[in-house]
């Protein structure tokens, strides 16, 4: 039963980054990335948001989750990508975690090429 319980807990946190990102990404114009910080900034001319992406968790400013990320790849205009401007952003778990894959995408507006 414990299992069945940790295997719902994990879905259930896995889904809820998942949600959480794609409101985000669909949310704001500006998405960067700051490699130094490991910080995925969200930004608009309203309001902004921003992710901690460490190895061992997600950190928001709205939630913590306690997902551990085997790899993360970020990319723009189809391109990898290690600072700066993102487009989508491809999040390997752990084994840990069933390596469940989680990728987020946004179309690029006008905006994003002129700044």
């Amino acid at each position: 039963m414990f299992v069945i319980q940790n295997n719902y807990n994990q879905a259930a946190k896995f889904n809820t980054l998942k949600q959480s990102l794609w409101i985000d990404f669909h949310k704001y114009t500006d998405v960067r990335y700051d490699n130094k910080n490991e910080r995925l900034i969200f930004s608009s001319e309203v309001d902004s948001a921003s992710y901690q992406l460490n190895m061992k968790e997600i950190i928001s400013e709205r939630d913590t989750f306690n997902l551990q990320i085997a790899k993360k790849t970020l990319f723009f205009n189809g391109n990898p990508v290690n600072q700066g401007n993102v487009d989508a952003i491809k999040i390997e778990l752990t084994k840990e975690f069933q390596s469940k894959t989680l990728f987020v995408f946004k179309t690029n507006d006008a905006t994003v090429f002129m700044n």
